[in-house]
């Protein structure tokens, strides 16, 4: 096992984070139509389904993660890690090309990190093999490796009987493919087991209604191609607090995985916490300061982003009387997955999203996960 290739299987998250929340601020404050951005259906309903792929990604990747740290659990991790690099980094690429079209022109040109990341996005795919020798190496190891094929079936089981829509798309799965895939049909095969790898780990972890609207979204084939195109669902219903203050998922006897209706990050939209909010303010001002000091130079800027996240990321630990800063740097730069979420490896996703800046956890919630 290649713990460069878990690297890659986790960086998509990250990126994933940040080109959304740079979509989500932008959305937050641009008014069309007399209502700003956050505040049209259609845009709630393609950042709400684009943050699907971010949150199935930072599952599955923990997931997988956990494996690695349990020698038991070897011959999962080998065949994990590479179906979670293989999906996690095509979702990035096209996560972060829509999340710089919720900017527009803005997300085009260098004032803003968009450009950067969409750089970036493609990057690991490439690292520590392309797709096709990740599909390829995915078969490799389930024909040399009889236990690795048991592991993944097994992970898959463990999600029946959560939701039936999950049951029959696996069933349709191992009808099609009762054995291996020739080598022409392997990037189906590895981006279809992927998917239901992710959706088995998000049933068992998450709260119910992200995880059925990730089966709904990402195994129902009426989806369509493209994010928001999914006719039917209910954002609001499924991932908001109903003005009464009780949950719509409770209320509405949503069939799930028994677990509370969790709040998911879009459902608070506009609730970044304060420190997030400071946080990313004293970045923007170092980072423009840094760009006035070298004569306003055009072109690329990342370099000025990068050393001013490092310089507030610095002052903030010293402020908290962290000693280890250089180690723990990356949790504030908008590339990189803040720290509280890798605290629990293999544990609930959701637990980590109130450290990713788009959200506030609330207490009831905080209270509930700590408890189990």
């Amino acid at each position: 096992m290649h713990h460069t290739r878990l690297d890659t299987a986790m960086a998509p998250a990250g990126l994933m984070r940040a080109a959304l929340r740079e979509a989500v601020r932008w959305c937050e404050g641009r008014v069309a139509f007399q209502r700003r951005l956050i505040d049209q259906p259609l845009m709630r309903m393609v950042l709400a389904d684009m943050a699907l792929d971010w949150e199935g990604a930072l599952a599955l990747g923990l997931r997988v993660a956990a494996a690695f740290d349990d020698p038991g659990q070897k011959a999962f991790a080998r065949v994990g890690v590479a179906l979670a690099k293989f999906l996690s980094n095509k979702r990035c690429v096209q996560v972060t090309a829509e999340a710089m079209e919720c900017l527009g022109g803005m997300g085009y040109v260098e004032e803003t990190p968009m450009p950067m990341l969409y750089r970036e996005a493609p990057l690991n795919g490439i690292w520590e093999g392309s797709g096709n020798v990740i599909c390829l190496d995915i078969l490799r190891s389930l024909t040399r490796e009889p236990e690795a094929r048991a592991a993944l079936e097994a992970e898959l089981d463990a999600a029946k009987g959560f939701d039936a829509g999950y049951d029959v798309v696996l069933e349709r799965h191992r009808t099609l493919w009762p054995g291996l895939p020739a080598d022409a049909e392997a990037r189906l095969f590895a981006e279809r087991t992927a998917t239901l790898l992710t959706a088995s780990v998000l049933l068992r972890t998450v709260p119910g209604p992200v995880a059925e609207s990730y089966v709904r979204g990402r195994l129902d084939p009426e989806r369509g191609g493209r994010w928001g195109r999914r006719a039917g669902w209910t954002w609001e219903r499924s991932w908001r607090r109903r003005g009464d203050g009780s949950r719509s998922g409770e209320a509405g006897g949503m069939e799930g995985n028994g677990r509370s209706a969790a709040p998911f990050g879009f459902g608070y939209v506009g609730r970044r916490t304060a420190m997030a909010d400071d946080r990313e303010e004293r970045i923007r001002e170092r980072a423009y300061r840094l760009w006035e000091q070298e004569g306003r130079p055009h072109g690329r800027h990342e370099d000025h982003w990068h050393q001013a996240s490092q310089e507030v990321g610095d002052e903030l630990f010293e402020q908290q009387g962290a000693t280890d800063s250089d180690e723990r740097r990356g949790a504030l730069d908008g590339g990189l997955l803040p720290q509280d979420a890798l605290v629990a490896p293999g544990g609930p996703a959701g637990s980590g999203l109130a450290g990713l800046g788009m959200m506030e956890e609330p207490e009831e919630e905080r209270a509930h996960r700590q408890q189990g």
